[in-house]
């Protein structure tokens, strides 16, 4: 048994969580997810500093050993050394981002196989719903504990928030109700006073009983009106506890670019030396959306590189494909690293003022001048995604291509980038080892290397 006390993480810019206290248990399987930049590495650095050196293993994100191994391989070997050590706390950070589909697959039996407490960092759904029976989520300057399947997590939380909802509108009820009802007695007391001026005048007491009556009223609807806004504040303070993500908007102009067309490659190969072709023998016909699956090393890059015209890439067969072309590789190089997030939208549709661009720009979450002034190299990765989708939405092609889009972006970009292709009217390529990703997509042909 592990027990953390009053764990605090406070940058100069934000407090990502503060005073965090839990009790983690022999065999525990703990996830810990989150936005881009809130904390979690740091926070599993911050739990591996409070366990003996002789009872941890911790695999990093990125792995400086092995230098001539694929990220996946390096993975791999650092988790034999571990289960050769066997500690009695094994901690990684986004151990799947460089995995295939069979490698993940083994991953997550070697997890619910391990005999002793994992904790790891993860985006990737697979994972969160097959190895995790906590969630620790960092969110909005706290880190709520949840028991139970990701799914489950939001399930929940969408529930709550229907609920919330509903009780808002029952709230605002009310309070139009209170609003009717103070004109109602006010338009009476104004009604009556009129039609007793004449009496008042032989009556002074019976000025004194409307004025009390009156009193008594207001007195009563202001009470009711004080506790409805109660209620609300304690409303509002509970929805901000749920995990509700933030939504993307966004429109797609195809003005002049063609729809429908089908692209093909016929006896294709291709590789970076004419005699030497990493793939051969390619007859591929994109008439719909395509993902391209395939082990680590199979050539799937290449391919896409291909399919853009990089010059560094030898090709040769028929290749029947479109003109415009946009790409979006692991690294984001569709966006230029020294421009800000205003000049990389303004100079992909010139048809935009700056405002335009800055309605644009809110539509994906980028608020501030801080965010839509600084250069793309300091985004966030989460960010980065958000910026490169918001590009090509501007200025849609005939062809869509991605490489590994959801490697290394937090749960919420990743639901973004998916309705993004949900709602994309031309064809587009992905290659992804992310199985519930390409379904939640609706992916129907693949292309297997």
């Amino acid at each position: 048994m592990l027990i953390l006390k009053n764990l605090s993480l406070c940058l100069t810019n934000k407090i990502c969580f503060e005073n965090f206290n839990a009790t983690i248990y022999e065999n525990d399987r703990i996830a810990i997810i989150g936005r881009n930049g809130s904390g979690k590495s740091t926070l599993l650095n911050m739990i591996a500093e409070q366990i003996h050196p002789d009872e941890l293993f911790l695999i990093p994100q990125t792995i400086k050993d092995f230098e001539d191994l694929s990220g996946g391989e390096r993975f791999i070997k650092k988790f034999h050394e571990a289960i050769n050590k066997s500690p009695q706390f094994l901690l990684l950070d986004e151990p799947t981002n460089h995995l295939d589909s069979k490698n993940k697959s083994w991953l997550i039996k070697m997890i619910n196989n391990y005999p002793g407490t994992v904790i790891f960092v993860s985006h990737d759904i697979n994972l969160l719903n097959n190895c995790a029976n906590t969630l620790w989520h960092i969110h909005d300057g706290n880190i709520s504990v949840f028991q139970g399947l990701y799914e489950d997590y939001v399930n929940e939380n969408k529930l709550q928030k229907e609920k919330l909802l509903r009780q808002f509108e029952n709230i605002k009820r009310k309070q139009k109700e209170v609003v009717l009802k103070i004109q109602k007695e006010q338009e009476n007391t104004a009604r009556k006073k009129s039609q007793g001026e004449k009496k008042l005048r032989d009556k002074k007491w019976l000025k004194v009983v409307t004025n009390q009556n009156k009193s008594n009223s207001e007195n009563s609807q202001g009470k009711i009106s004080k506790d409805l806004n109660l209620q609300q504040s304690d409303l509002d303070s509970q929805m901000k506890d749920l995990f509700l993500p933030e939504e993307i908007n966004f429109n797609f102009d195809f003005t002049g670019i063609k729809k429908n067309s089908t692209f093909s490659v016929i006896n294709g190969s291709v590789g970076y030396e004419k005699d030497k072709p990493i793939l051969q023998n390619l007859n591929i016909t994109i008439d719909d959306n395509l993902a391209i699956c395939g082990k680590n090393g199979s050539g799937k890059t290449t391919l896409l590189r291909a399919l853009c015209g990089d010059e560094k890439v030898f090709r040769t067969g028929e290749w029947n494909l479109p003109k415009k072309i946009q790409y979006i590789d692991q690294h984001y190089d569709i966006l230029d690293d020294e421009k800000n997030a205003i000049e990389i939208i303004s100079e992909a549709n010139k048809n935009l003022n700056t405002n335009e661009v800055r309605r644009f720009l809110s539509g994906f979450l980028f608020r501030y001048n801080e965010e839509c002034n600084l250069k793309s190299k300091y985004l966030s990765g989460g960010e980065r995604v958000r910026l490169a989708l918001a590009k090509i939405c501007c200025c849609p092609s005939e062809l869509l291509i991605l490489d590994e889009i959801t490697n290394n972006i937090d749960l919420e970009t990743r639901e973004h980038v998916i309705k993004i292709l949900k709602n994309y009217q031309n064809k587009f390529i992905v290659v992804s080892h992310d199985e519930d990703f390409l379904k939640k997509i609706e992916i129907k042909n693949f292309l297997y290397l």
